[in-house]
């Protein structure tokens, strides 16, 4: 039974004192009304706001009409009137001391206004002056700029360049600079990176004639043009300012502190920062020009929310109310004084009126046959009848004194209705209630359950309670033993229905747990469970635990603890098979659970065990944080409950093992992909499975009691019905064997035959043949498949001849080729070379030049046509496959290029160890790194050579910073005999990349080329992890 902290007994002064409270209310709501009127009449203003309005003013005269309205009709019988100083004067204290707080909060926030107002201008002259310094700062860097350029004698544009990158980097301010000539056109352009303000250059041809610092709109806001002209005829020098850049790198300090600003020029914003709270704008902004000898802007600046609140401090704001709630206390103090003198005079006026019916309710309680108690100050009995004595088993004045405590020590007390209707508190008293349960002890510290009904009465000229007891300890020993068999009851039909309706051992033990502990209200629930081989039993994570914070410590070191046969609660009931019950584990010598940690707060237990086919499968434990007797009845429930359990378990894992052979007995014979038909002794079908009625074109309800041998026929698809002793169908019955049959015809519900495989199984009961399984397979596909196969042998025989041969003649005629051009070449190469030797002092230097043309001319046709061979036989020739190390690999290429001194080659962190052609690898990085040195740029060329590890693939990139390539001929470099660019003295025979693709994509790996003009080429390949098995002759 919980408590109820109700009041007892209530002082009547007390409780008419409560209407003070609605008269509180009512004065808060003048105090509010007052407060508008005067900040309407004295001029009283707040920070940040104006003086209140019209509106408010009504506002504040309806709160106050609506206040002294309310408190004229909650006094009773017209007593605000007949005593008209009692409220008079109370108001006129607390209106007086309102209006002299009023005037010193008005004084006090005049002058933080003041000075706010004094922050204010002097932060913006501040910024004005920032300003104007950063703005010089950059007219006279522009200036020297101009100095610069126009006493040189001509134009530098290395140096141009220099100065301006100089000035965009130092002033970030600047957005672009520019050469304008005399037609209106830019040159030497050069912009800040990611600025879209130099797209406006274009703008200034419509701005001739308009001075010299002309503004300009674009995307990243306004910016400043100024234009100077240079005598030395190359035009005027332009530059543009970003004023948002400008006006945020002068003023970040300003904008940090958290003041808004604008810039603006003729009524247009060119700035504009922290701009949230444009109210504050219009009380507090400040303006101040930023005037040059060529333009002039406006600086507007003011305070956030954030700067005003550091500003404006609450000081006057607390005084105020500091100084209204001091004069409501002082209203309050004088109207509780007039109040008091009144209660007082109409008290005196009840005495005697009490005195009489305390003797009549004195009376009244001793002829009473109920026990009754009058319960006094400090809840001390200061009266008790016959009946009372008797119930607890005192002599007649040992009641006396007595603390109620003691008597009734739970006593839950309803709230008491006095005669007002009003409810009152008597002093130490704890727990009033009406018509509640409760327990009363008797002398000799037995305890027996009551119905307690208590009131209000006088007694000594005291208010008291009266305690009327009522004995129903007949009563509640009925009512429980009726709870305990319903809770029974019920709860052997919930566990019955949750096992009988869930699926599987521990979602059904599970909810036996959760059932058992929330109807009888046992703390916690577990469930062990045997291992294997029946040696231990282990706990599970079959949990019931009303408070999981409680018993953190029990459920971890039960889910440690393993129990053997007799050795704790699980293990004794393991082995008794029935159900134990613990008083309290704490003292108990046999729960082993209870020495390994501190387990105080867990006391009973009890648990009973669940067997199917006389084997334990499942004990169940329960505790409570409660120290409870043995409950036969209890045991005697959870002996009923274990049995019932083992039963449901017992029938369901039968009914559940039927159930799943049937099931996977008719889901193997739906999911084979044969059809199936069951027949009995006379060839009858009693069975067929879903791909049996597809085969024969029937439903499978159709085909029941068909006749099988109608349908099956002989190996000669021309051929009728076999008789029935030559019969497939009847074939098993004569000999009990098993025949696997080729090449049988059934007939399908259409006419059609189809072949089919055939085995007939018998079916045998008791030794005895009771019938037959035929399974029949359809091979109509496979004898399609046959006969194509060997079509198609015959004509892939055919083309690999074929094939074959036009390799070889491909190979030879490469070679012939190859062979019959390079002899004219070697005749031309050794002709020239003599005519040099022999006429060098007779050539001219034009004579010798186009000889050495000639003979690199001869050199490159030379490097084609072994291109051209090599072309033709990479991919296409049996090469061994073995381990290669990937830096050896590299080593060997490098080293027998003639790589530049200049040119680094980079090939830094892990590479693998692969399985793959030497031969070829080595071929295709030769090729990639060559073609790299061959198309270099500039000083400080280098290649970086990087691998990753993609899954099946290897790949390797070659990364070089050379001129690039055009991405539209990204393509067209792979192309045999494409060289990029001009004929030159180092050109290649384009042949190198064709080669390399070949050779990737011969072994099924990829090739991709990223580059671009001016930002180097990156080729990036992939080698498989395991060598095409492919020959390489069909390639």
């Amino acid at each position: 039974m919980k408590k109820r902290n109700h009041p007892t007994v209530f002082n009547r002064v007390k409780l008419q004192h409560k209407q003070l409270y609605g008269y509180i209310v009512c004065l808060v709501m003048v105090c509010f009304g007052t407060t508008l009127i005067l900040s309407y009449g004295f001029g009283v203003s707040v920070p940040g706001l104006k003086t209140a309005g019209p509106g408010l003013f009504i506002l504040g005269i309806s709160l106050v009409f609506i206040g002294m309205g309310v408190i004229s009709l909650q006094w009773r019988a017209g007593q605000l009137f007949k005593n008209g100083n009692r409220i008079i004067l109370p108001i006129t204290v607390f209106l007086i001391g309102s209006f002299v707080f009023f005037e010193f909060y008005q004084l006090l926030a005049n002058q933080q206004h003041e000075e706010l107002a004094k922050k204010v201008a002097r932060e913006t002259g501040i910024s004005r002056a920032v300003l104007s310094a950063e703005l010089e700062k950059y007219l006279t860097a522009i200036d020297r700029m101009y100095n610069r350029i126009e006493h040189n004698d001509q134009f530098l544009k290395t140096a141009w360049e220099a100065d301006v990158n100089n000035y965009l980097r130092d002033l970030p301010a600047f957005s672009a600079f520019a050469i304008k000539n005399k037609n209106g056109n830019f040159s030497n352009v050069i912009s800040q990176r990611g600025s879209s303000l130099a797209v406006s250059l274009t703008k200034l041809k419509r701005c001739e004639g308009q001075g010299q610092f002309i503004r300009l709109e674009s995307s990243d806001g306004d910016a400043l043009c100024l234009q100077f002209p240079l005598g030395n005829s190359l035009g005027k020098l332009t530059a543009l300012i970003s004023i948002k850049q400008l006006a945020t790198e002068a003023l970040s300090e300003t904008l940090e502190k958290g003041y808004g600003i604008t810039i603006s020029e003729g009524g247009k914003i060119l700035f504009a920062g922290n701009t949230g709270n444009n109210a504050l704008n219009k009380v507090w902004g400040k303006t101040s020009d930023v005037v040059t000898p060529n333009f002039k802007w406006e600086l507007r600046q003011w305070p956030d929310t954030s700067i005003k609140n550091l500003t404006i401090t609450s000081y006057p704001l607390m005084v105020l109310m500091i100084g209204m709630i001091v004069s409501l206390l002082i209203a309050i103090l004088v109207w509780l004084l007039q109040a008091t003198r009144h209660k007082q005079q109409l008290l005196q006026n009840e005495v005697a009126l009490r005195k009489e019916a305390e003797e009549q309710t004195q009376v009244l309680i001793q002829r009473s046959q109920n026990a009754m108690l009058v319960v006094g100050e400090a809840g001390r009995v200061v009266f008790s009848n016959n009946a009372a004595c008797k119930l607890f088993e005192y002599y007649d004045n040992e009641l006396s004194l007595m603390s109620i405590d003691k008597l009734i020590p739970v006593c839950p007390l309803a709230d008491i209705e006095n005669e007002n209707h009003q409810w009152s508190q008597k002093n130490g008293m704890q727990f009033p209630v009406k018509e509640n349960n409760s327990v009363l002890i008797t002398k000799f510290g037995e305890e027996k359950p009551i119905n307690v009904n208590v009131s209000l009465v006088r007694y000594n000229d005291c208010e008291c309670l009266l305690f009327n007891i009522y004995d129903i300890s007949q009563q509640q020993q009925i009512e429980k033993q009726l709870r305990e068999q319903a809770t029974s009851i019920q709860m052997l039909l919930d566990v019955t229905t949750v096992v009988s309706e869930q699926q599987g051992t521990e979602k059904a033990l599970q909810s036996c747990v959760n059932i058992i502990c929330s109807t009888l209200g046992w703390s916690i629930g577990h469930v062990y469970m045997p291992n294997d081989d029946e040696s231990l039993l282990l706990p599970t994570d079959i949990w019931y635990q009303a408070d999981e914070q409680l018993t953190k410590e029990f459920y971890d070191i039960t889910m440690k603890s393993n129990f053997a046969l007799g050795v704790g609660l699980p293990g004794r009931i393991w082995v008794s098979g029935k159900p134990i019950w613990i008083d309290d584990v704490e003292i108990d010598p046999n729960f082993p659970r209870n020495k390994k940690a501190d387990l105080t707060h867990i006391h009973a237990g009890t648990g009973f065990a669940v067997k199917i086919m006389g084997k334990t499968i499942a004990v169940l434990e329960f505790f409570d944080t409660k120290i409870k007797g043995r409950d036969d009845n209890l045991l005697l429930t959870f002996n009923m409950l274990g049995e019932q359990i083992s039963r449901l378990f017992e029938r369901k894992e039968a009914q559940d093992a039927l159930f799943a052979s049937e099931q996977r007995t008719n889901l193997i014979l739906q999911s084979i992909d044969e059809g199936i038909y069951g027949i009995d002794l006379n060839g009858k079908i009693t069975f067929v499975n879903q791909m049996g009625a597809n085969l024969l074109g029937y439903q499978a309800d159709d085909l029941i009691g068909n006749t099988m041998h109608t349908l099956l026929s002989s190996n000669d698809e021309n051929s009728d019905i076999s008789p029935i002793a030559n019969s497939p169908v009847f074939v098993s019955f004569s000999d009990g064997n098993i025949h696997n049959m080729p090449n049988l015809y059934i007939q399908q519900k259409n006419g059609k035959k189809i072949p089919v495989d055939c085995v007939n199984t018998p079916i045998k009961n008791k030794g005895k043949i009771v019938g037959a399984v035929i399974t029949l397979q359809d091979v109509t596909d496979r004898k399609i498949n046959e006969e194509q196969l060997k079509q198609k042998s015959i004509e892939l025989e055919h083309l690999n001849t074929k094939l074959q041969n036009n390799n070889n003649e491909l190979e030879e005629l490469a070679y012939i080729t190859s062979h019959d051009l390079k002899a004219p070449l070697r005749a031309i190469e050794h002709l020239s070379e003599w005519i040099v030797e022999d006429n060098k002092d007779k050539l001219d230097g034009t004579s010798k030049k186009n000889l050495q043309l000639l003979q690199q001319r001869v050199s490159r046709m030379a490097g084609l046509v072994d291109g051209i061979l090599q072309y033709c036989r990479s991919g296409r020739s049996q090469v061994d496959v073995t381990d290669v190390d990937i830096r050896h690999l590299l080593d060997e290429v490098v080293n027998s290029l003639n790589v530049p001194e200049d040119y680094s080659i980079r090939y830094e962190g892990p590479f693998p160890t692969i399985e793959s052609s030497h031969l070829l690898l080595t071929q295709v990085f030769s090729n990639l790194i060559g073609n790299a040195i061959q198309h270099r740029g500039g000083d400080g060329n280098h290649i970086d050579i990087s691998y990753e590890d993609i899954g099946g693939y290897h790949k390797f990139n070659v990364i070089d910073n050379g001129p690039g390539i055009e991405v539209n001929l990204h393509d067209k470099v792979f192309e045999i005999f494409y060289t990029q660019g001009k004929q030159s003295d180092d050109e290649g025979t384009g042949v190198g990349l064709a080669i390399v693709k070949k050779i990737i994509t011969s072994q099924d790996g990829e090739i991709v080329l990223d580059s671009d003009i001016g930002k180097g080429t990156t080729i990036s390949f992939t080698w498989p992890k395991h060598p095409s098995m492919r020959d390489p002759n069909n390639v």
